[in-house]
């Protein structure tokens, strides 16, 4: 009811409020209340109204028509608080809304990224992006579940950094950057930082924010990964919110690594992740660090055909075998903490869309 009267109430810009804003992990804040707040400007309704956000993230909105943007200097809630939205879950997001208008990530970021040093200019003079996002965390008050471990960082770095530029993030693999929003408790055992200095070639997004920033001064961390991920095409990436933003980037080849969460039941297959964007990423769904290793065959020969990453016919099998809906099927796992997962008779019948994967799902 909220929600149908907040809408309601959008036909008559009096009744608009003071400020809209959305305190909850930074995936859904760009999933269900960056579009909104899209529409909302594109509709004129937000030039009384202030948009309340977190540090970091006014980037996102400064293309907006709106009277302020205000970011809160508190940090983000797993509780869901927030002005109505049109849709409150992204769980149960399967089809694209009205209310929502998808900003074109391809055209955020304002930086020069090969300014950040000299060997990263070189590398990207010879090489095309591969963005590999890792996280590692505490998850669902667990232990970590949903990371992409030494070993497999390793065949990924020894496969594949000859053919990329590849840049590897984990927020917190150093400290804290200034700007941004964090919202999980960080855990300090993950020993990637010494893998990562084994390979010269592979850039830490940690040091170049920082030898950006000593050249040119202070940088929003937000504005550089938006400046580095609208060159790239290739992208790797852990379940979470950090996939979401790489799902926002057209025609890119995404690989997910998902062992625990509910987007294995609509996001990657027709939901979200199908829409976002257009044309949509190729997604790579892997379950387990086995089929990871086997997802990295499509990494090979990197080759961007009219501004869509393409795969190599060689391993189409693969691709078939790890695209959404298969790994929808191959699913034994939990969604969350104590509750089986069981695919829906309804979304069993969406197997017959593996048969025309990734071909028509790349158009």
């Amino acid at each position: 009811m909220a929600v149908k009267s907040f809408i309601s109430s959008l036909l008559n810009k009096k009744q608009m409020p003071e400020s809209i804003f959305f305190d909850g992990e930074f995936g859904a804040e760009i999933i269900l209340f960056l579009p909104f707040a899209n529409w909302l400007s594109r509709a004129g309704l937000l030039k009384n109204t202030d948009i309340l956000t977190f540090s970091g993230m006014t980037m996102f909105y400064e293309a907006l028509d709106c009277r302020s943007i205000v970011e809160r200097r508190q940090r983000r809630l797993h509780r869901r608080i927030s002005t109505p939205m049109p849709i409150g879950l992204e769980h149960i997001y399967a089809r694209p809304s009205p209310f929502h208008l998808f900003p074109v990530m391809r055209q955020l970021g304002t930086l020069d990224i090969a300014k950040s040093s000299d060997a990263f200019r070189d590398s990207l003079d010879a090489k095309p992006i591969l963005i590999v996002h890792n996280k590692f965390n505490n998850e669902w008050k667990n232990p970590p579940i949903n990371f992409i471990n030494t070993t497999c960082l390793r065949e990924t770095f020894e496969r594949l950094s000859d053919q990329y530029t590849i840049v590897y993030i984990r927020h917190g693999i150093k400290d804290i950057q200034a700007g941004y929003s964090n919202d999980v408790r960080l855990r300090p055992e993950f020993d990637d930082l010494s893998l990562i200095n084994e390979f010269p070639s592979v850039f830490l997004f940690d040091d170049l924010v920082q030898d950006y920033a000593s050249r040119f001064g202070g940088v929003s961390v937000n504005d550089f990964k938006a400046s580095l991920y609208k060159r790239a095409f290739h992208f790797i990436s852990t379940q979470g919110g950090g996939a979401h933003q790489c799902a926002y980037y057209s025609g890119s080849l995404l690989t997910v690594l998902h062992k625990m969460g509910r987007e294995i039941e609509l996001a990657y297959a027709e939901g979200y992740y199908s829409f976002l964007t257009n044309p949509a990423p190729t997604r790579v769904i892997c379950l387990t660090d086995d089929d990871y290793v086997s997802a990295l065959s499509l990494y090979d020969n990197p080759l961007i055909i009219d501004g869509v990453a393409q795969l190599p016919n060689r391993h189409s099998d693969v691709a078939q075998y790890l695209s959404p809906w298969k790994a929808r099927l191959r699913w034994t796992g939990l969604t969350m903490p104590g509750t089986a997962y069981e695919v829906p008779e309804q979304l069993a019948q969406a197997a017959d869309a593996t048969l025309s994967w990734p071909r028509e799902a790349a158009q």
